[in-house]
């Protein structure tokens, strides 16, 4: 074997040695051949941006609000929403709720939308629903909420419910 073939194979074997990696070469009489198993990783990442307060406005007749978002994840996903008052509560008189349905909507390319749940299921459990089988690459999108006209007379005063999502990362 020329000088100059087997120091290469040296060197390549050292290399491969040293980064932690397996390899093996194999000679032939005018030249040598030599794998290398490469191997990486991309850790998970997600990052979602949602406004921290909405206004919906008036809820004395049905109304629809629409709260924008972004999401960029390099994972498949599925979310959770938990409504902390199960609805809409007034703020000094708990008796007093309207119930809304939730959905998260996203646009894109591979924009997917998730289940309407009612604010009432989302405070006994967590809702749990997912956004397709392909992860959301930097789509934008939107918390679509719905509220039908009160069915009972309400106070007037000021109405809150807290909407947590949470992410739950797949497919790793």
């Amino acid at each position: 074997m020329p000088a100059k073939i087997a120091s290469t194979i040296a060197a390549a074997i050292i290399a491969a040695v040293c980064a932690g990696a397996s390899s093996s070469a194999s000679v032939e009489s005018d030249h040598a051949a030599l794998t290398l198993d490469l191997r990486g990783r991309i850790a998970p990442a997600c990052a979602i941006d949602l406004q921290a307060r909405a206004d919906v406005g008036e809820l004395s007749e049905a109304g629809d609000a629409a709260v924008p978002l972004s999401i960029n994840c390099n994972h498949r996903l599925r979310y959770a929403l938990r409504s902390q008052n199960g609805g809409m509560q007034h703020l000094q008189q708990a008796d007093y709720i309207v119930p809304y349905t939730a959905r998260l909507e996203l646009n894109g390319p591979r924009g997917a939308s998730g289940h309407v749940v009612r604010s009432r299921d989302m405070r006994a459990h967590a809702a749990l629903d997912d956004l397709g089988r392909e992860p959301p690459f930097a789509q934008n999108g939107r918390l679509l909420i719905h509220w039908d006209a009160p069915r009972q007379q309400l106070v007037q005063g000021d109405y809150q419910d807290v909407l947590t999502i949470t992410v739950v990362m797949e497919g790793q």
